[in-house]
């Protein structure tokens, strides 16, 4: 070994086994020797000079005869893995010590210089290679400072630039540390080391900024999947390992580093639209009860994917008398819209039934998903649908689903009202209509009444409306049960839900990642609900005390609040007469104060009934406060069965999910346990190896590859799947398309509706509004006719639209 300054030069003999292999021939030996070049930037020259000075050390090694190992030398010191780095201190190491080390591979030599390199305030790469022409092995590696050698002049002008060029970091830097394999061990050690820069070094702080030190761990990649499968977004997950690290300067990379990650796994997968399959695939691997169904156009592109699981099966045979469906928008990059068929749980919740993307909102679309739903849901037809009056919905369900009842969401055709006739007396007016406590002909005669004062009996949009009053009019659709549904706002609320966990940025995959997210929050939800409809007894309100303690032991919490609401409103009504009939005995019912309106309970003897006029029980599942009030009459103090609807109480569920054994909806109570005391566990663990840096990486570590280990044992492989469904990798993604929510007449080509141009309220005349008109300043016409328009609509007196009478 000889040391000049920083520069040291060990022996290169590497044991009789290489020196008999280069001893045979000068020539032969330098032939079985290739030198690769790693940085282009270094001339001929150089790759001769440490050809020449290479074949020197093995002549020189050959001299000396004194093979690593001897007893001379220093003692050498294993170096296996990155705890063996660790344990040295880079801070106080000086180049002389370098020869006691002998590393276990070419990689934890590389890992020994990088150490070095950030401890001292400069980074590392590899540089030339020497190979063996018979084995192509690698027998030496340099490893030299990043500002090595100087920038490639590829010949371009400041003119023929397109980009600002970066700064330049080379600055031909000599520090250079080089190792070489020992054959007869095949570990490596060093040749040459030398720490002469020709640059200021960097602090920690700074030296931690450079890319070569701004690498992700395989520990921080777990943790990133981890964040992202949750939906955080890459600034949250930025912040998140901020925290950890006790700063921004601290984390070991930075923030586009997170983001080539993410964008790095992508490109490793197959297609958004095949990973997507996947996926479901794998769900269905998982699920044995779940069912999906997809289809591919001619070019191989994704253009439907309808999925539902067990547990979305399994509902739909309780809550699925009642079943509501709407398109949402903007929730993927394709802009495909998503249909969520859902329903009411006997918590008054929303449920989801089946899901699905579909490329478009044709008829013939919506035909495909109602057969693949009612093939999933093993034929059984839902009794009443609700959609928001899409002609291509209600086409197909009249298809589909010929006996369902169809009803038309009432906020929908409130703003049609204020859209196509654009005032709001008669908007108040058909609301009304629409949810007056009516029979048929009273409904008639009000609804000719508003037609008549309004002057619209020729109009195309009244007739239509009234051509559909089978789909929307509480006289005709009373006695018909709807859960309580008259908009579809449960569709809208669920919308809503799910954009808390996706956003229209994420690809098919990623979406279909966080919907099951939603979907086991709603789940857990439900859960909730369960347990606190059986934790304890509910407190008597009302005067009824009997009767609602009576309702409370069936009904759930969220049930029971709405019982109660219907018992408070049955003690503000009295009794007035009763009669015997032929088969039952009717009671008079009216309000205690200005009971001007009647209504008429049947009570029947066998088999035991209650029916009332205004058909509430028949339409809402929950006896009305007549037949409450008939009750509390005839001193009943437990609430008959025929009053109680099953899907509203508490064992609405019991026989179904305990017949199929449905693991994941139920609580698990041992799993519940044996998570639990794993958490205890992990937090003791969490306290005490949170003081130092040192422990919370290894224990980091360590909880990570326990991770990757259980994902591991959970993983299962996707067979062949029925109806060739495995052939996903075939499967392109699908177009970007224009939705019925966006575009439409007057959009660009990208989808995107142009601005709508605004008229006057005054003069109709577009470029301004009612406060810079013209016609304020000129008295014009138009505010006389407006005037005589509106005098027109005081003659329909607010006494014409009692709904009590």
């Amino acid at each position: 070994m000889e040391y000049f300054g920083d520069s040291v030069c060990y022996d290169a003999s590497v044991g009789d086994e290489e020196l008999s292999f280069f001893d045979e021939n000068e020539a032969e030996a330098e032939a079985e020797i290739e030198i690769e070049y790693v940085d282009k930037a270094s001339n001929a020259d150089d790759a001769v000079d440490e050809l020449n000075f290479f074949s020197d050390e093995l002549s020189s090694s050959e001299q000396t005869g004194a093979p690593r190992g001897n007893e001379n030398t220093m003692d050498t010191v294993e170096v296996n893995c990155v705890a063996d780095i660790c344990a040295i201190d880079m801070k106080t190491f000086i180049p002389v010590q370098v020869g006691r080390y002998d590393f276990q591979s070419l990689e934890v030599a590389y890992m020994f210089y990088a150490h070095f390199a950030r401890a001292k305030g400069f980074c590392v790469r590899r540089y030339n290679v020497i190979r063996s022409r018979k084995t192509s092995e690698i027998l030496q590696q340099e490893f030299v400072c990043n500002k090595n050698g100087k920038r490639e002049d590829r010949g371009l002008s400041s003119e023929q630039r397109k980009r600002t060029p970066r700064r330049d970091t080379r600055c031909g830097c000599k520090a250079m540390f080089r190792v070489h394999v020992d054959i007869t061990t095949t570990r490596w050690y060093c040749t040459w080391f030398t720490n002469d820069h020709n640059h200021d070094l960097f602090d920690d702080v700074d030296c931690g900024l450079q890319a070569p030190h701004r690498k992700l761990s395989l520990s921080d990649i777990v943790q990133l999947n981890g964040m992202k499968d949750i939906g955080m977004g890459v600034p949250h997950m930025w912040r998140a390992f901020a925290t950890q690290c006790g700063g921004f300067e601290n984390v070991p990379f930075t923030k586009r580093s997170v983001y080539n990650q993410i964008g790095k796994k992508r490109q490793m997968q197959n297609s958004d639209a095949s990973s997507s399959i996947q996926f479901i695939g794998k769900l269905s691997s998982n699920d044995s009860e779940m069912y999906w169904e997809r289809t591919i156009d001619n070019d191989r592109r994704l253009q439907h994917l309808f999925w539902c699981d067990g547990i979305s099966r399994l509902s739909y045979k309780v809550y699925g008398d009642v079943l509501a469906f709407d398109a949402t928008y903007s929730k993927n990059k394709y802009l495909l819209p998503v249909v969520i068929f859902s329903g009411v749980n006997n918590h008054n919740r929303t449920t989801i039934f089946a899901t699905a993307v579909v490329a478009n909102e044709t008829e013939e679309t919506y035909v495909w998903l109602l057969e693949h739903f009612l093939r999933a849901m093993d034929g059984k037809h839902p009794k009443a649908v609700i959609t928001d009056g899409a002609v291509v919905m209600k086409n197909a369900i009249q298809r589909v689903f010929p006996n369902a009842h169809h009803r038309l969401c009432a906020w929908h055709l409130l703003c049609n009202a204020n859209t196509n006739i654009g005032n709001p007396l008669f908007t108040q007016a058909f609301r009304w209509c629409m949810f007056g406590d009516y029979d048929i002909g009273k409904f008639q005669k009000k609804w000719d009444e508003m037609v008549a004062k309004f002057g619209l009996q020729n109009n195309k949009w009244v007739k239509g409306l009234y051509d559909t009053r089978k789909k929307w009019a509480s006289a005709h659709l009373r006695g018909k049960f709807f859960a309580g549904f008259r908009t579809t706002s449960r569709c809208e609320g669920l919308h809503s839900e799910l954009g808390k966990f996706v956003h229209s940025r994420q690809n098919l995959t990623d979406f279909l990642v966080q919907y099951h997210h939603c979907l086991k929050h709603m789940r857990f939800r439900e859960v909730s609900d369960d347990f606190h409809s059986i934790d304890g007894n509910p407190v008597p309100q009302t005067k009824m005390e009997a009767l609602e303690m009576s309702g409370g032991k069936h009904f759930t919490n969220a049930i029971y609040l709405l019982y109660v609401s219907v018992i408070k409103q049955a003690t503000m009504l009295k009794v007035l007469q009763c009669h015997e009939a032929l088969t039952c005995t009717i009671y008079t019912v009216a309000k205690l104060i200005s009971g001007v309106k009647e209504w008429h309970v049947s009570v029947y003897v066998e088999p035991s009934d209650y029916k009332c006029s205004c058909m509430k029980m028949e339409s809402r599942g929950l006896p009305c406060e007549h037949i409450l009030a008939v009750l509390h009459h005839l001193k009943v103090e437990e609430l008959p069965g025929c009053l109680i609807m099953k899907r509203w109480t508490k064992g609405a569920k019991d026989g179904v999910y305990s017949a199929k054994g449905v693991a994941g909806h139920i609580w698990d109570s041992q799993k519940s346990a044996r998570c639990g005391a794993l958490m205890d566990l992990y937090r003791v663990l969490s306290e005490l190896n949170s003081d130092t840096l040192e422990d919370f990486n290894n224990a980091r570590n360590i909880a990570n590859q326990q991770i990757e280990l259980g994902r591991a044992k959970r993983s299962c492989q996707i067979g062949d799947v029925s109806n060739n469904k495995n052939d996903f990798a075939m499967v392109r993604d699908p177009v970007r398309i224009r939705s019925k929510a966006r575009g439409g007449k007057g959009a660009s080509s990208s989808g995107v509706r142009a601005k709508r141009v605004l008229n006057c309220s005054l003069c109709k005349q577009p470029g301004h509004n009612k406060l810079t008109c013209t016609f304020l300043t000129t008295g014009g016409e138009s505010l006389v006719h407006m005037g005589s328009s509106e005098s027109e609509y005081d003659l329909f007196s607010a006494e014409d639209l009692n709904v009590d009478d």
